[in-house]
């Protein structure tokens, strides 16, 4: 009985030596009234010393994720092991809850998820700490997330800063761009799952997130340790909200780390800096890293957690008071690689341009309430540079200035592939391109002297890899978006076309261009262009409405998917697919294929819900391509019209020949 009480010692001390990691445990909730599902990390030395108190790090998700997504897709256990072996953080639990889509908020009084917030907080700390040999307070306990988790983390740390030592926001899901009459569509509306009422209550949402809790935060004796996260080529945009979070904990003197690095919006980045937030959160235990790391068994102490005030959190940003105008700080230490400016006027905005290093930048433009007049385009002519409105910036394109307003790229008639400049990233800007005081076009001397450039609100002439956000495209005499000159990789969410003399969008000759979550209205003629050779195009998730001439122009092109899209009250034809021509004459191999339209709705179009041409004495002009799942109607032209050679497929479609007998749709000015 002896060898097996020894044998069963020694197997038990040589399983507790390595890291371990339990998927989907689960436990009680009183909150949830049911169980609530969890993973946790075990360090190395777990059950090796039976006096052993250690720090917790909780981790929650994001929308559509579970317990099971940080430990495999986030790596946190080869990432805390090979931190706790280089000694960088101490020994740690680490707990994963699932959330469902809860936002980790209360929401059982809105017929929501459940009582998260609670079940977090409450419930599954007092549950690790009474089953685990944790350190039961404060001082010993942080959180993080990423994305809706990071919404989680931020609001329950900056409510609660009795609870937490310390809080991390990866990418978080903040959306300041909220008010509180904003209205969700049918699809946003799941993002949330009824976590802030059904309908989604704006209010609600505003009412508890992070940037609701700073004032409680400023009452607070205790302060968490706030670090936040976010990739400067994030798909969502949360790099804007991000730094406002920033910002207003700034503005009310309580200290916060910012970082924007490298990355999008997803697995990639927010394992790749795991490792800094478990080393934040290891300072703020109050853990030295010892370098002598292999052999470190050294823990949070009392003593040593308790000094925590010998770490204060420093601003790796450093805002300009708006009252300060005409002056640039440069954010970071030796090279301007991000410059914070309130300009007096646009000269100040050119100049930061300008004077960004060979490697590039990142322009923050804090502006007044009203437009800078723009005199010259805002030209962007390096790599890696990005330029970010604050505040609801907005440039104005002076009178007869005829150039775009911003331009990417290159200004001469024809740019090789090799001279594209990358990694462009423009967002949270209005521009209005002052179309009634341009003239008109094409003129020769209409953009810089070159009639290819014309005065657009942004053009992307010779450059891939850009990412435009939170943008309204507006007012230019010319195109609100111009993508020409093989321009590749372009990637456009949250943004508004209107009111754009010529297309809202118009893509010439560009490749591989993700537009999704937009509006295109109210452009004299159509929506969207789709021309010259254009492919790998995938726009979805739009609104194209109240336009001059088509919802879309589509000929010349291949490879490209519509779907998602609401195509209405257009003066012409709700899409428009064909061949190109050129003085009466059609231009061989010029048609559309490969094209894929789904989950389209068609309606009240002032000719046909959709031309799609193809001459039958030449098979190949516009072939292979599929409409689907697509509803169609009330069109003065009737549903479909043209050739279909081409269409190798309506499936799912349901389509209506209903046709009305005014001209166009009564309720679009322009088709008058």
């Amino acid at each position: 009985m002896l060898k097996i009480l020894v044998l069963t010692l020694l197997l038990t001390i040589s399983v507790n030596s390595r890291a371990d990691v339990r998927l989907s445990e689960k436990f009680h909730s009183d909150a949830l009234s049911g169980d609530l599902n969890y993973s946790i990390y075990l360090p190395p030395g777990y059950g090796n010393d039976p006096d052993h108190r250690y720090p917790v790090v909780y981790l929650l998700h994001g929308v559509g994720d579970n317990e099971k997504v940080w430990p495999n897709a986030g790596h946190v256990a080869a990432t805390a092991d090979a931190l706790i072996a280089a000694g960088d953080i101490p020994e740690m639990f680490i707990v994963m809850p699932a959330g469902k889509v809860s936002w980790f908020v209360d929401s059982a009084d809105v017929g929501g998820p459940g009582q998260y917030a609670t079940a977090i907080r409450d419930d599954l700390v007092k549950y690790i700490d009474s089953n685990y040999p944790t350190i039961a307070d404060r001082r010993g306990r942080a959180i993080a997330g990423n994305s809706m988790g990071g919404f989680g983390a931020l609001r329950l740390a900056l409510e609660r800063p009795d609870v937490y030592v310390s809080t991390a926001g990866l990418s978080s899901a903040l959306w300041t761009q909220l008010t509180e009459d904003s209205v969700l569509d049918a699809r946003r509306e799941k993002i949330f799952r009824g976590s802030f009422g059904k309908p989604f209550d704006a209010a609600r949402f505003i009412s508890l997130g992070p940037n609701a809790y700073i004032d409680n935060l400023k009452r607070s004796p205790e302060k968490p340790g706030i670090y936040l996260y976010a990739g400067d080529d994030d798909y969502f945009g949360v790099f804007n909200s991000t730094t406002k979070l920033y910002d207003d904990l700034w503005e009310a003197g309580i200290p916060a780390e910012l970082r924007i690095g490298d990355g999008g919006h997803n697995w990639k980045y927010w394992s790749s800096i795991l490792p800094n937030v478990l080393k934040h959160f290891a300072r703020d235990f109050g853990y030295r890293a010892d370098s002598e790391a292999a052999n470190n068994s050294a823990s949070v102490t009392s003593e040593s957690a308790a000094d925590i005030t010998a770490y204060p959190k420093t601003q790796s940003v450093t805002p300009i008071p708006e009252t300060t105008p005409g002056k640039v700080s440069m954010i970071g230490s030796t090279t301007p690689l991000m410059t914070r400016i309130v300009p007096d006027d646009f000269a100040d905005i050119a100049d930061a341009v300008a004077s960004l290093p060979d490697q590039g930048g990142t322009i923050y433009i804090r502006t007044r309430a009203d437009c800078y007049p723009v005199n010259r385009s805002i030209h962007i002519t390096r790599s890696n540079t990005a330029l970010i409105g604050e505040q609801g910036a907005t440039l104005c394109l002076a009178d007869f200035v005829r150039q775009p307003v911003v331009l990417i790229g290159s200004d001469e008639p024809y740019v090789p592939e090799s001279e594209h400049i990358a990694n462009i990233r423009i967002s949270g800007l209005i521009i209005d391109g002052n179309r009634d005081n341009q003239g008109n076009e094409p003129e020769a001397e209409s953009a810089l002297g070159k009639p290819y450039l014309n005065n657009n609100d942004l053009s992307i002439h010779g450059a891939r890899d850009v990412y435009l956000n939170s943008l309204i495209l507006k007012n230019a005499r010319s195109g609100g978006l111009v993508i020409s000159q093989q321009s590749h990789s372009i990637f456009i969410t949250n943004t508004k076309f209107e009111h754009n003399y010529f297309d809202g969008i118009a893509i010439d000759g560009g490749h591989a261009v993700f537009l999704n979550n937009f509006t295109a209205a109210y452009n004299g003629a159509s929506g969207v262009s789709v021309d010259t050779g254009s492919s790998n195009l995938k726009i979805s998730d739009g609104l194209i409405r109240y336009n001059g001439h088509n919802g879309i122009f589509i000929r010349q092109s291949r490879e490209s998917s519509f779907s998602d899209l609401s195509i209405k009250d257009n003066c012409h034809h709700g899409v428009f697919a064909s061949h190109a021509v050129d003085n009466d004459v059609l231009v061989p191999n010029s048609g559309v294929s490969a094209i894929t339209f789904n989950d389209i709705d068609l309606i009240r179009n002032g000719m046909a819900g959709f031309f799609y041409g193809s001459r039958r004495e030449d098979p190949y002009l516009s072939t292979n391509n599929v409409i689907s799942n697509t509803r169609i109607g009330g069109n003065i032209d009737g549903a479909i019209i043209g050739n279909a050679d081409g269409v190798s497929e309506l499936s799912k479609s349901f389509v209506t020949l209903t046709e009305f007998q005014q001209k166009g749709p009564v309720n679009n000015p322009l088709c008058n």
